[in-house]
């Protein structure tokens, strides 16, 4: 998540122009001199962003940390917190319809008919793949032990470059959309483990070990977040057992009702693409890109 410098009011925050990876050991002592802030508070602020760099800083600070950002070929804006949105919390819902003119979820006040909200309500739609962290530092654990590094500053240095290469990986969504579904006897076994609450952990894919998946809908009458995991059920749409492709599978049908609002990583899963933009390291990273889409939408 965006690193947070201060809690007073009246701070801005720094956001990117695009969102993409950095080179942190090369902007970090800059950004550090503009922000007058530790290097490891640079560092942590460029691994972790997703879009917003960081919070809580002066007026002075985040026109500084623009200007120097922007020598180094980074493009940044200073906006005021007050102007940085605040979502709401996502509700997930465990059933949906996507219709020609409407999304359609079970009543958020209670049982009864269907809720309706109409797709020209839509102000974002987002998607995301958050990876399992556990995986990704046993990964990197056993390379260091094949490695056997005996330097303790070579093994740091090890880690950092592999956790830096991992960061720029993409997800090999192409391939998850061309898997084959199980045998219905296999099929029937998976949904007997889920009814029994035997499902709880995430499938696995590959290198990048269990997944979770969210697509996030915010509308505007009632301002409300919407969100659609795994678990959600989707009516008149086939269902994948396998994460990633149930994801793409609806965000491919929700898009040809979306005509606005629809963030570069939902578009990367509904159109199959291989890429970084919907992968995210927790929850907390994904809520901030939400909040940049969001705001960069509105202007």
């Amino acid at each position: 998540m965006a690193v947070k410098l201060s809690r007073k009011s009246g701070q801005f925050a720094l956001l990117l122009a695009e969102v993409k990876w950095l080179d942190v050991s090369g902007l970090a002592p800059k950004l550090a001199a503009a922000l007058r802030v530790t290097k490891s508070d640079a560092v942590r602020a460029l691994r972790q962003q997703k879009g917003i760099l960081v919070e809580g800083v002066s007026q002075e600070q985040a026109q500084a940390a623009c200007a120097a950002l922007k020598a180094e070929g980074v493009e940044a804006n200073a906006v005021a917190e007050t102007e940085v949105p605040a979502l709401p919390k996502a509700l997930e819902v465990s059933l949906i319809r996507i219709g020609e003119h409407a999304f359609e979820t079970p009543s958020l006040v209670g049982a009864g008919l269907p809720q309706i909200w109409p797709w020209e309500d839509l102000l974002l739609a987002c998607g995301g793949i958050v990876l399992d962290a556990s995986a990704q530092i046993e990964k990197l654990a056993s390379t260091l032990e094949r490695g056997d590094n005996e330097d303790a500053d070579v093994r740091k240095a090890h880690a950092q470059r592999q956790l830096e290469r991992a960061r720029e990986r993409v997800f090999p969504l192409s391939a998850e959309v061309g898997r084959a579904e199980p045998e219905l006897f296999d099929a029937l076994s998976a949904a007997a483990r889920a009814r029994k609450g035997k499902n709880e952990k995430p499938a696995d894919v590959g290198e990048f070990g269990n997944l979770r998946t969210m697509l996030d809908l915010v509308f505007r009458h009632p301002f409300e977040r919407l969100r659609i995991t795994a678990r959600t059920r989707v009516q008149d749409l086939p269902r994948s057992v396998h994460p990633a492709k149930q994801l793409h599978l609806i965000a491919a049908a929700a898009i040809t009702q979306i005509s606005k609002g629809a963030c570069p990583s939902f578009l990367d899963l509904a159109r199959a693409v291989d890429s970084s933009s919907y992968i995210f390291e927790d929850l907390a990273q994904f809520d901030d890109y939400c909040r940049w889409c969001f705001l960069r939408n509105a202007t």
